[in-house]
């Protein structure tokens, strides 16, 4: 990710035996950030068939991003993730295990008149759009941080369409 940032973070640990003060840190972190991207390629890898001529899709321009997050026993939890951008909108919350899996539910607002490549399937994404004109996919990100499963969860593509 890059861009400008800024937290309000809080938090402490336990000094002692080794490891101790890793186990023991505790934060709680307002992040904002603005006029960035978030470098998704390496995780997005799955979807970039779908994408057609929009590749730039993969990495992902914000304006303004905001999440609350709160880091306990080695086990980050995102939520209210907001991240408003030229191209898309995120919404999301999950939780990331530091030495583990992660399991991240998003759903993404696809840019106004981008129809993604489903093959003989595509006028269905029509289906899916909201009353502004913009399809919400539903993402779950599973697995380990350095390569995560990437699927769609229709169940919450479409439904989300008319968040602001």
């Amino acid at each position: 990710m890059s861009g400008t940032s800024g937290a309000g973070i809080r938090g402490g640990f336990t000094g002692g035996r080794p490891g101790a003060a890793l186990a023991s840190l505790e934060v709680d972190a307002d992040l904002a950030a603005r006029d960035g991207v978030v470098h998704a390629r390496d995780w997005l890898t799955d979807i970039a068939s779908y994408l057609g001529e929009r590749q730039d899709l993969q990495d992902i321009r914000y304006r303004t991003l905001t999440s609350r997050l709160e880091l306990r026993e080695g086990r980050l939890a995102m939520q209210d993730l907001k991240l408003e951008g030229p191209d898309t909108d995120w919404r999301g919350a999950g939780r990331i295990d530091l030495a583990g899996p992660l399991e991240v539910a998003l759903v993404v607002k696809l840019p106004a008149g981008f129809r993604p490549d489903l093959g003989s399937m595509s006028p269905l994404a029509d289906l899916l759009k909201g009353d502004d004109g913009r399809i919400a996919l539903g993402l779950r990100l599973t697995g380990r941080a350095s390569g995560p499963e990437v699927s769609l969860d229709l169940a919450k593509s479409g439904r989300q369409a008319g968040w602001r």
